[in-house]
């Protein structure tokens, strides 16, 4: 039998010292979920910025955990993920500003695509201009030779040179937005550590996603 759960997208925000993007985050956050069934968490990791005290006085509608000692980024998610009960999670940097009807989309696309385990978003820098961080291969040793020594840039868009920002596929990915198949377990630390680009995507691969 399937679990009920209480939303349908819980938003999970890992903060350190970085107040001031972090409350244009949470601005663009309580927009984008106006019209969505929604939790979000901040998981602060001993900021000494002010962010906790801005968190609480600002958005006393959201959960906050505040960390005592910096837990790094992986521990930090799965820390809210264990209090999370939505049908899906989706992991947000701070220094993120998302659009208005961006959960609603993800949440379709989710809906409707019953074989995909996770997703991930399209990202613009300030100017508008495409992030080819939004889409990232399997780190294996030779991806990261290519990168290392500059064969990825030279051949962006090769299947063999560019597949540390899979250069050759014109889809995107982190943001990023999972199904919630843990049922309050959590994430293992390599998997949310590498943000779905790594063992995320792999798993994907090798299990019952696409």
């Amino acid at each position: 039998m399937s679990k009920t759960f209480k939303h349908k997208i819980s938003v999970i925000i890992v903060n350190y010292n970085v107040e001031y993007f972090l409350e244009q985050c949470l601005n663009s956050v309580k927009k984008a979920l106006t019209n969505v069934n929604g939790e979000v968490f901040v998981v602060d990791n001993n900021s000494i910025d002010g962010s906790v005290d801005m968190v609480a006085r600002k958005f006393p509608e959201y959960n906050l955990i505040a960390n005592k000692d910096n837990r790094g980024f992986s521990k930090a998610n799965n820390q809210a993920m264990l209090l999370s009960d939505s049908e899906y999670v989706l992991l947000l940097n701070p220094d993120t500003v998302v659009e208005e009807d961006t959960f609603s989309k993800v949440i379709d696309f989710m809906d409707t695509h019953p074989e995909a385990g996770g997703l991930g978003v399209r990202m613009l820098d300030g100017k508008g201009k495409f992030l080819p961080e939004s889409k990232r291969g399997l780190p294996t040793p030779t991806v990261a030779f290519y990168k290392i020594f500059g064969l990825s840039k030279v051949f962006p868009r090769s299947k063999k040179f560019g597949q540390y920002h899979a250069g050759a596929l014109y889809a995107w990915q982190p943001g990023l937005c999972l199904r919630n198949l843990a049922g309050g377990k959590g994430a293992t630390d390599i998997f949310v550590c590498l943000r779905g680009d790594g063992a995320g995507s792999a798993g994907f691969r090798g299990g019952p996603w696409r």
